[in-house]
């Protein structure tokens, strides 16, 4: 009979501590000095680990063996008895039968008395035919009580019901998205190369089970609105689903652990098989006595002990495994160029391609910022991570095999932007565009003028502005606040973390000065919205970098669902909120998706509506084309007017538009000049000296009296 052998699973762990103990040792020769002492802690762990491996299996193994062969005798001895008591058995059949005809005749007494049961149960279901007409009669009773309140009840089973449907739709999407993100980082990787044929159908069984759940929660908004008890049932049926599809994903990551265990018991299964003979002593050997089961019981608890000491070292394995990749992690991504994460635009894709061809090099260049038009753009990086100074005819050297790499019309050209500190790179992307008809007549028909603006936006209350860097989101959203309290008489405030720098021209009052004031403010905002707390006056929140503060808060899908709950519901209550970030895309929203800002208006400046019209889900190739088109010709406009009226993209002056969505079909408005609309005008600042209106600014948080040149600070933001 073969015997129980451990040495397999052994091997696997001796082999891995091997390979950790000859990398380590390379690593004591080869590495950093900083670095030797763990190469040595980890050196020492290996061959720890090793040792202490094979001893364990051996004595393991013995033990096993041992413990095997006492059962074997065992039950050879208790089989030849069982045998014995077969044969004694046999005889007592005889005594049974003739207890089996006493009893039947018995059965027939019973019969008898169950015909007169059935005479009492009558009787008895009559006395309840009259007990339940009396419940009925108090049912209706209390039915009558209750619908005094019916409306208040079926107010809060709709709340109710909403709650579950918001939070389990967003707990779908959390679990179906993690998942899904792990599937296509494990088919990158080489670490589950086993496991990628799995893997690729498990994902078309997490697109079901996402279907699945999607019904179900289709199923909630179906249900009467009463009908709680079937919600909750829908609502524990889509976490089991969720949970169970969790698990078997974490099982199919550890399938090569489980097929060795899987052998390992069918191995055992077969021994079982061996040391029994017939069924008919298996049968026999169920029906011993309770203690001869038990120590049979202890047996295979040994055995699962023995097993999960394997599995703990395994797991103890795998984890120095984890530390020293992370080391590894950490040293490679510390000298790692940094790139543009979204590259949606062909600039900064060949920006991404400069960077990684340098970066084989040995050079680091790290991304800045880009400035882009369609057919030419001008990338800047940061080269101060290289241990020398890096000179533009250095770089100009691999001008045209950059050209063939990023399929520019001409070489790639590097300058030195003294005055920024940064290197700049030229990118000659098309064709210059012909120059398309450009007089006021025809722009005019691509956009809503600016004289129309306050018009436009009176009846804006939920809206996001996105621009980037010197867009003018901020004047903007001061003149589109001033335009909506002109139309409803009100008041507003300013949440800028960027408080008291030279960009703050801020005349609306700030009440919040940091990023943590901004989101303690939208999480007040949102439990105002969810109190339905209604104020004296209308009032407009302005957020402004919301993108930012949601990076830098502790938990940022909590203000993403914040934000969600004002923008959905805010029009039930009398406020208006401004939301002002860097990014249309809504991915830099945690705890956002793109339907969730479509109950918001969406304006995005200059060329971030590039992005949102590349981003967005709502249109077309065909309409993607045109509003395309339509951007080039205003940018082209833009750029022509202020070239003529020497205006930079900073002047208050210079023409811009920007691209509108959720109001309506998508159209294209020209802004108007920053500082045209200010707070004042709604509510004139006065001189706290001689009374006068007239005051200018004069700081931040300051003005000047023009009559007296008294200098005060404003109130609200000081």
């Amino acid at each position: 009979m073969p015997k129980i052998n451990f040495k397999n699973g052994s091997k696997l762990v001796t082999v891995a501590s091997s390979l950790i103990a000859v990398a380590s040792l390379w690593s004591v020769f080869r590495a950093e000095e900083n670095v030797k002492p763990l190469a040595v802690n980890i050196l020492i762990a290996s061959i720890s680990i090793a040792a202490t491996n094979q001893l364990t299996a051996k004595t393991y193994e013995d033990s096993a063996n041992s413990q095997l062969d006492e059962i074997l005798k065992f039950t050879e001895g208790r089989f030849n008895q069982l045998e014995t008591e077969c044969k004694a058995t046999n005889k007592t059949l005889e005594e049974l039968q003739r207890l089996y005809n006493v009893r039947k005749s018995e059965i027939t007494d019973y019969q008898q008395q169950v015909v007169t049961l059935g005479n009492t149960i009558t009787s008895y279901k009559t006395q309840c035919d009259l007990l339940t007409a009396q419940l009925q009669h108090k049912a209706e009773t209390l039915k009558k009580v209750l619908e005094e309140d019916t409306d208040q009840y079926f107010e809060k089973c709709s709340d109710l019901k909403i709650i579950f449907h918001d939070e389990i739709n967003q707990r779908i999407a959390e679990v179906c998205n993690r998942v899904d993100n792990s599937i296509k980082h494990n088919l990158a990787s080489d670490d589950h190369i086993s496991i990628h044929h799995q893997l690729k159908q498990f994902e078309s069984k997490l697109v079901e089970c996402f279907n699945d759940c999607q019904d179900l929660l289709q199923d909630i908004q179906d249900l009467a609105v009463d009908d709680i008890e079937n919600t909750l049932k829908i609502y524990c049926d889509i976490n089991t689903q969720l949970t169970l599809i969790q698990v078997k994903y974490r099982g199919l990551l550890n399938i090569n652990e489980r097929l060795l265990l899987h052998k390992a018991s069918e191995f055992i299964k077969d021994c079982k098989s061996q040391s029994v003979p017939i069924t008919k002593a298996q049968s026999l050997i169920r029906e011993q006595s309770d203690y001869q089961r038990q120590q049979l019981e202890t047996v295979y608890n040994r055995a699962n002990d023995n097993d999960a000491g394997l599995n703990e070292l395994r797991k103890q394995i795998q984890d120095l495994l984890n530390q020293v990749e992370q080391k590894n992690l950490e040293l490679a991504n510390a000298r790692k160029p940094i790139k543009w994460g979204l590259a949606t635009r062909d600039d900064l894709r060949c920006g991404n391609i400069i960077i990684s061809y340098f970066e084989a090099m040995g050079l680091i260049l790290d991304r800045a910022k880009a400035d882009y038009e369609t057919w030419q753009g001008t990338l800047s990086f940061h080269c101060d991570r290289n241990n020398r100074v890096i000179i533009p005819s250095e770089l100009n050297s691999h001008s045209e095999k950059l050209q063939q790499l990023t399929h520019t019309l001409s070489p790639v050209t590097f300058k030195w932007n003294a005055e920024e500190g940064l290197m700049t790179a030229y990118l000659h992307l098309a064709r210059k565009p012909v120059k398309q008809s450009t007089s006021e007549n025809d722009v005019n028909k691509l956009w809503k003028t600016a004289d129309k603006f306050p018009s436009v936006v009176k009846n804006w209350s939920r809206v996001r502005i996105t621009g980037g860097s010197e867009s003018g989101k901020s004047p903007t959203a001061e003149n589109l606040a001033v335009c909506i309290l002109a139309n409803r008489s009100g008041v507003s405030s300013v949440f800028n973390p960027q408080f008291g720098s030279h960009k703050d021209r801020w005349t609306i009052p700030t009440v919040g000065k940091t990023h943590d004031d901004s989101i303690l403010g939208i999480y007040k905002l949102a439990n105002d919205v969810n109190n339905k707390v209604t104020h004296a006056e209308f009032s407009i929140s302005i957020f402004d970098e919301i993108d930012s503060s949601m990076i830098q808060a502790d938990e940022p899908k909590a203000v993403g669902q914040a934000i969600n709950t004002i923008i959905k519901q805010a029009s039930h209550s009398d406020f208006g909120v401004l939301f002002l970030g860097q990014n249309a895309n809504v991915k830099n929203y945690p705890g956002m998706d793109r339907s969730d800002w479509n109950s918001a208006i969406n304006l995005h400046l200059g060329a971030n509506c590039y992005d949102a019209i590349a981003n967005s889900n709502q249109f077309t190739t065909e309409e993607q084309t045109k509003l395309k088109a339509t951007a080039d010709r205003l940018t082209e406009y833009c750029h022509t007017k202020n070239d003529e009226l020497g205006l930079d993209k900073t002047n208050p002056q210079a023409y811009r538009f920007g691209l509108v969505l959720g109001d309506g079909r998508p159209y294209f408005i020209q802004l108007p000049d920053f500082g045209l609309y200010t707070y004042e005008q709604l509510q004139p600042i006065t001189c706290p000296k001689c009374g006068s209106s007239e005051t200018i600014k004069n700081g931040n948080s300051k003005r000047k009296c023009k009559d007296c040149n008294h200098v005060f600070k404003v109130t609200g933001n000081d």
